[in-house]
């Protein structure tokens, strides 16, 4: 995700929600894993995710371009 961006949103498991809102630092630290799988798929999507008055499905749908790249997010 580093040449996405340099924060990683932290995925986690829905049995561990609850944990997550009240765990302290050290618990939450411990929830921090790679994520264990390879389904997740990284796309450019439109600059109009960022702003929340835009708050249709539109938003999150992928670019009609191809990329080469997740060396394409780069700014």
């Amino acid at each position: 995700m580093n040449s996405i961006h340099d924060r990683m949103p932290v995925v986690l498991p829905k049995d561990a929600e609850s944990d997550w809102l009240a765990a302290d630092p050290d618990t939450r630290k411990e929830l921090c894993q790679p994520y264990p799988k390879d389904d997740l798929d990284a796309y450019e999507i439109s600059t109009r995710v960022n702003n929340p008055g835009n708050d249709d499905p539109q938003v999150i749908e992928s670019l009609d371009h191809e990329q080469s790249g997740l060396g394409e997010f780069h700014s």
